[in-house]
């Protein structure tokens, strides 16, 4: 039962909000933008609701209600069924929130209702949205009189403005001309643009969809190809080989050659420099002969001689010298011969060493004087014509280290007598040839010989001994000399023991005079 009392409850207010206003004006568009209507139906309707039951309607108008517009038209203020529908929405929820006690039968429920209804006006409704979304708008609230007897309007309005500005989408401007090619032959490209100003998007509004620019080909035609050169070639040698020349160089059209119609390479094909690489050589020539030389012999064969000089030019920068001898001898022979001196042959070679197997001796070698042979007169040749040197036999030579032999009988006392201040001592001696060393054998190691000393009493005085003279043979080759002898004189004063010869040399006069030997053997 309460069910059923507020379904027709709710039935009846919406029927009296429909029927509130008085429409005199039903249309099929409502322009949400700007707030008005279009498309006006050409039916009259009785009041609102009768306009915005029809599903093609959208908005409705009053004819009491209307603006002065331009040349005094009237300008009917439209409103949308929509926002009709969304006001008695809003007054169904406030019926709805009145506090109702529970009722015992349907009778009770319809009174409440009925004196609600004609109580006055119903509260206001909720500001509607914004007529538009920018620039300056409409907000409305409406309120009902069930009664049909109140007093006041029953809807109010004020200005809104979400925005200040509407957002302007962008537009394309018309297309500017073609720029010219890019290229005049050989495949080009063409643009032209346009810009995004018909209007230009502002406050938000969108870009112009599209692109800004356009291309199309152009300037096919094949290009005319220019002539380039290529590179220089390398200089050739120069035209001489001394003295002043050129040298050339070159180039070619050809990098790439003229084609359809194009020029020519500008410039020379061929590129000369002088060089220099050196003076020319100039040859030398000879003077005229000079005057004969006086001969300036006595005997056998003599030269006279005349010159010339390489000076008739002289040669320069490499040149060739005069061909032929500057000096020409002819030959002069004195009636009488000339003495003819001897000449040394060079020595010959050493000969075989004259001694045993590793043993030391003698070998020889000699010349002759015959280069040449002493003739008319001439003197012999001076020197030796043998010569002889030390050597050693190394054939079937082993080496050997030395030994040493044993040593000898002791020597004398080198005092028999003397005072308590003098010294004696004897010595005696061994040799390292037991055996000697041999073709770089080793040296025997020690000393070879030893001192000992002599106890010694005191001496007896004895007369002088005479000076004693000596005479020995010297036998002296030089060129030209026979041998000669030469005498020296020894002197042994105080005993025997050493003395000295009147030469100075030291003599021993315990020995007899050395004999000499032959310088040759």
């Amino acid at each position: 039962m309460h069910l059923c009392s507020g379904l027709y409850l709710t039935i009846v207010l919406i029927a009296v909000v429909l029927t509130v206003s008085d429409a005199d004006l039903c249309y099929r568009k409502f322009r949400q933008k700007v707030g008005g209507c279009r498309g006006l139906m050409r039916k009259r309707f009785r009041n609102a609701e009768s306009c915005c039951k029809k599903k093609s309607a959208a908005g409705y108008a009053q004819v009491e209600e209307y603006v002065e517009g331009r040349r005094g038209k009237k300008y009917y203020k439209c409103v949308s069924c929509e926002e009709l529908k969304q006001d008695a929405k809003g007054i169904n929820t406030t019926i709805h929130a009145v506090p109702q006690k529970p009722s015992k039968s349907h009778t009770t429920a319809e009174n409440k209702v009925e004196a609600l209804v004609m109580s006055g006006w119903t509260k206001w409704s909720d500001w509607s949205k914004c007529s538009v979304t920018c620039l300056a708008g409409v907000q409305e609230r409406i309120r009902l009189c069930p009664s049909g007897n109140c007093v006041g309007e029953h809807k109010q309005a004020k200005p809104c403005s979400l925005r200040a500005y509407c957002p302007v989408d962008g537009n394309w401007g018309p297309w500017y001309p073609w720029d010219e090619c890019s290229e005049t032959c050989g495949g080009g490209v063409q643009i032209r643009k346009r810009q995004c100003n018909n209007p230009p998007p502002v406050h938000g509004g969108v870009d112009c969809e599209g692109n800004s620019t356009d291309t199309r080909d152009c300037g096919n035609k094949i290009c005319p190809v220019h002539g380039e050169w290529s590179d220089w070639s390398e200089f050739s040698e120069c035209s001489v080989t001394c003295g002043k020349g050129v040298k050339v160089r070159m180039r070619e059209c050809n990098s790439p050659a003229p084609t359809y119609g194009g020029r020519w390479c500008r410039g020379r094909s061929i590129q000369q420099k002088k060089c220099h690489l050196k003076m020319c050589p100039i040859d030398g020539g000879w003077s005229l002969w000079g005057s004969w030389t006086h001969p300036t012999i006595s005997c056998g064969e003599g030269e006279q001689k005349r010159t010339r000089s390489c000076d008739s030019p002289v040669p320069q920068f490499g040149g060739n010298g005069c061909q032929g001898a500057a000096v020409e001898v002819k030959k002069y022979q004195h009636r009488r011969k000339c003495p003819i001196d001897g000449g040394w042959t060079e020595w010959t070679a050493f000969g075989q060493c004259n001694a045993p197997p590793c043993e030391r001796g003698f070998q020889l070698r000699s010349r002759s004087c015959s280069e040449p042979r002493p003739q008319h007169g001439g003197r012999y040749c001076l020197g030796r014509t043998i010569e002889k040197q030390e050597c050693t036999n190394h054939e079937d030579c082993h080496k050997v280290d030395g030994g040493w032999c044993e040593f000898t009988q002791w020597s004398p006392c080198t005092l028999t007598c003397g005072d308590s201040l003098d010294i004696s001592y004897r010595t005696h001696t061994r040799e390292c040839n037991c055996p000697a060393p041999k073709n770089g054998g080793k040296d025997c190691s020690g000393e070879h010989f030893q001192n000992e000393d002599c106890e010694i009493a005191p001496c007896e005085k004895k007369p002088p001994v005479p000076v004693e003279t000596v005479t020995e043979a010297l036998i002296v080759e030089a060129s030209g000399e026979n041998p000669s002898e030469k005498t020296k004189t020894k002197s042994c004063v105080g005993g025997p023991g050493s003395g000295d010869f009147s030469d100075g040399s030291d003599v021993n006069c315990d020995q007899e005079p050395d004999e000499y030997m032959d310088p040759l053997q």
